[in-house]
């Protein structure tokens, strides 16, 4: 992923730099971007299998307020699904880190924390 892909014509003070999730804490505190904000409940995996997102370098997939209580389990099967299936596109080199953004999860509590990271696997918890 690379900040401002589009003004190819700025100069920087320093020149924007590639990154994924595994770069260096003091390259990711700058790295938010461009950051799509959504319902856990949204299913966004087609977009970006495809890279339909140019220029995306983050995404917010909430599971507090931008969804009802009782589509909570929906999202949460969402999203654990999105990462499946996004793990293993990076396994078969269909897609890398690099090519998808940053994801983070905005949960509802402590609780739904722990009952969704149950669900994880060494693989999903890796993209």
């Amino acid at each position: 992923m690379k900040n401002n892909i589009y003004g190819n014509g700025f100069q920087f003070v320093h020149s924007p730099v590639e990154f994924d999730k595994f770069s260096d804490k003091e390259i990711l505190q700058y790295c938010l971007g461009a950051t799509l904000y959504m319902p856990g409940t949204k299913n966004i995996l087609d977009k970006i299998l495809n890279r339909s997102f140019v220029g995306l370098s983050s995404m917010v997939m909430c599971f507090e307020d931008a969804i009802d209580y009782k589509d909570l389990g929906l999202a949460e099967q969402n999203v654990l699904n999105l990462l499946r299936v996004i793990s293993g596109e990076i396994k078969c080199g269909r897609i890398s880190h690099s090519e998808i953004p940053l994801f983070f999860l905005r949960v509802r509590d402590l609780e739904q924390l722990i009952s969704f990271t149950k669900n994880l696997d060494s693989d999903t918890a890796s993209v």
